[in-house]
This record gives structure tokens, sequence and C-alpha cells, in this order.
């Protein structure tokens, strides 16, 4: 979890049990012995609730930030900016940089492309779960071209993906 998420859930859970020893100390529990206990596992239920959301909403903002865009030999990512890379073999090598550089930090994602850049990018890459410099990498490929959605669960399948097959030269 995020440093504000951490803060958050131990905010929440710090006041439930300040809103308990509350409860005991104002000497609600006699006026209804039952509903003290009540109140705080519904109280609790509400706090498991809220980080959960909260992990749900920091996966959500980690993936968007792990998004980069493909444009003929430039990446471009909501953290790092554009990042200039060579030749078409070693884009599955500086889309693992670029990743393995993120620190996620708390802005919001947000990509802004100039018209330029924004008609010229081929593929969008959504990485659900990158780990381990790419040895754990899934998530799908969206060729902007024609909308097709292509998924990959290894950084081989992603090269077969985005890097266009060589043809043979006729002599």
């Amino acid at each position: 979890m995020a440093r504000a998420s951490t803060l958050v859930f131990l905010s929440l859970t710090i006041l439930a049990f300040v809103l308990l020893g509350l409860w005991y100390a104002l000497g609600f529990k006699a006026v209804d012995p039952p509903l003290d206990v009540v109140v705080t596992v519904i109280w609790l239920l509400v706090i498991l609730a809220c980080c959960f959301l909260l992990v749900r909403e920091e996966a959500r903002r980690r993936r968007a930030v792990r998004t980069l865009y493909l444009v003929d030999s430039k990446i471009i990512n909501a953290e790092r900016g554009v990042v200039s890379f060579e030749g078409s073999n070693n884009v599955t090598g500086a889309l693992v940089e670029i990743l393995d550089s993120l620190t996620y930090s708390m802005g919001k994602p947000v990509v802004e492309l100039d018209d330029d850049l924004a008609e010229r990018v081929k593929y969008v890459v959504k990485s659900d779960r990158f780990e381990k410099s790419g040895k754990t990498w899934e998530g799908e490929v969206v060729m902007v071209a024609t909308h097709q959605v292509k998924p990959f669960s290894s950084r081989s399948e992603l090269a077969r993906i985005i890097i266009p097959p060589r043809r043979p030269k006729r002599l």
C-alpha cells in the first residue's frame, strides 16, 4: 500500500478504538449491552471496506502509471515522459528499463501527447503485472490502428506482438 493509504488505514483503526473506548468511558455499555459489540463490528467492517477500496484504487493507479505508448522509436510514460530507444529489437529492453525505474509517485498519471505524437502512436502497452525485471510480465497490447487488443503473459509474447517479423530479402 502507498504511504497515504497506510496513513488512512491507521487513522481509521485508531479512531475505531478511540470511539470504542469512549463508548465504554461514557457508560453506553450499560444502556444497551449488545449494542456496543454490534457498533464495533460494524465500524471495523467499514474500516475493512475502506481499506479494500484503497488497495483497489492504488492497484488501478499503478496500472495507469505502467501504461506505455509506443511511437516509432519513442516510448511515452506518465511518470518518465518521452524516452527514445534505438532499433526495433531493443524495444522490450527499453520497456523493461522504464518499468523498472518507476517510483509510482502520488501524482495523478496523466500523459499529454501533442497532436503529432498522438497520430503516430502504434501500440499501447498496459501492464497488469510486472515483477523481477520482466520475468513476470502480464498485460495487453492495444494496436491503435485496428483497435485490436492482444493479451501477453511474457516478455517474449510481447516482443512477438510489437516487433514486426522480418521478411527475408529476395536476391
